[in-house]
């Protein structure tokens, strides 16, 4: 999904007077699009009925970003576990037939701010019957948009973002998904669907989503010091064959979750791109309620070090636009440059194309990775007339720099260019 880049916008949590200078800075900051929830709880009045005026008009809101030339897609959940209650309704989440029940009949619990609810079911015929429900309202507002020309350009569904708390069979988890897929392909024919793929999807589950997909993201929060993690996701889903999208990649952090810091955002951010992540969703483009480091304030107003991080993160994904990852692995490992120090991870991204040479004969990007907690060093050994340039730093090294240095958990994004 070539130029898929976006950040959420929590826009039921903001006065809808205030959408269009939010907007207008992520025009600004250089984002092709933008992505928003559809909460079932935020919605909702009664079975069947939903509100979807004022700071919930979905409809104006994406007529606003498309007047601006900003796409949209919808994340429809079914749940969002930074929501209250999930996102559910509370007659839903009181359901015993929607709850996932424990060895000896008691319901199992989940965390969601600020306090533990009975765990749904997606498992249950009856949960999946609500949720047809509900997304049959849903999809008819979006429907109505697309019938403005101002539809969204991708839907994402999310079926594992509570496998730690309950995991019903993959068998019925597929079906689920299979039923709620064919609503979003009825409603919104042409738009794309995405799946998320969370780290505990049982092999079974993931190979049943990527089938049904027309594109497959995983979550990629992580800090620094947790590149594995990161490689791990991005290679899980090349194996599926579709190009990792990063659903979401950290930009404002949960207060109820880990503390992340920007340097945290930097290296998740650059460690999925070395390892081929080929489009994001950030986090959250407002601070929010319960959220805290988004690169706007809740006002709309650019906070200057995390906003500049976003712009310097899509001019690098501009860049890294012709390439494709081609090799990974150690120095001197599959064709790569011998760098002179076994610790240091090398990635290489050359031309798309089947005519792509051999690493570092240019153009294209060669990565170093350093994933430990020292500083490390690399000797590059080029071929006459070509030099590297940092583009995460925008500087250039020169034809001989002698010593690269990586500091602790840190990569460096180094174009192979012509002198």
């Amino acid at each position: 999904m070539p130029g898929f880049a976006c950040a959420l916008v929590p826009f039921t949590e903001l006065a809808a007077e205030r959408w269009p200078g939010v907007l207008d800075q992520a025009v600004e900051l250089g984002l092709p699009g933008v992505m928003l929830d559809l909460v079932w709880r935020t919605h909702e009045r009664g079975v069947g009925r939903a509100d979807f005026s004022g700071a919930r008009d979905v409809r104006r809101f994406l007529g606003l970003a498309a007047g601006r030339g900003l796409w949209a897609a919808v994340r429809l959940g079914p749940l969002f576990a930074g929501e209250s209650g999930l996102g559910l309704p509370e007659r839903v989440l009181g359901a015993r037939a929607c709850q996932a029940m424990g060895p000896r009949g008691a319901p199992r619990f989940a965390p969601c701010p600020w306090r533990l609810v009975p765990a749904p079911d997606l498992g249950a015929p009856a949960l999946v019957a609500e949720l047809e429900g509900w997304l049959e309202v849903a999809l008819g507002a979006l429907a109505r948009a697309a019938a403005d020309g101002h539809g969204p350009r991708a839907a994402v569904l999310d079926l594992t973002a509570l496998l730690a708390y309950h995991a019903p069979p993959a068998g019925a988890l597929l079906a689920a998904a299979e039923r709620l897929s064919a609503r979003v392909r009825a409603r919104l024919p042409g738009v794309e669907l995405l799946q998320v793929v969370g780290p505990r999807a049982p092999a079974e589950l993931a190979l049943g989503l990527a089938a049904g997909a027309d594109g497959l993201g995983a979550p990629l929060r992580a800090g620094r010091g947790e590149l594995d993690p990161v490689a791990a996701r991005c290679a899980g889903l090349r194996a599926l064959g579709h190009a990792p999208l990063g659903l979401p990649l950290p930009a404002g952090v949960a207060l109820f979750g880990p503390v992340r810091a920007l340097d945290d955002h930097i290296f998740t951010s650059l460690a999925g791109l070395m390892h081929g992540l080929e489009g994001f969703a950030l986090e959250s483009l407002v601070d929010r309620r319960g959220w805290t480091g988004a690169p706007l304030r809740a006002d709309g107003a650019p906070v200057a070090e995390p906003a500049d991080w976003v712009r310097r993160l899509l001019r690098l994904c501009a860049r890294l636009a012709p390439w494709r990852l081609k090799a990974l692995g150690h120095g001197g490992e599959r064709g790569l440059p011998e760098v002179g120090d076994p610790e240091l991870l090398l990635a290489w991204h050359g031309p798309a194309g089947p005519e792509a040479g051999r690493p570092a004969e240019g153009p294209g990007c060669l990565w170093l990775a350093n994933p430990t907690a020292a500083p490390r060093s690399a000797r590059l050994r080029l071929p006459a007339g070509l030099q590297p340039v940092d583009v995460w730093r925008r500087s250039e090294l020169g034809a001989r720099p002698g010593e690269l240095e990586v500091g602790p958990h840190r990569l460096r994004p180094l174009e192979i260019a012509p002198c």
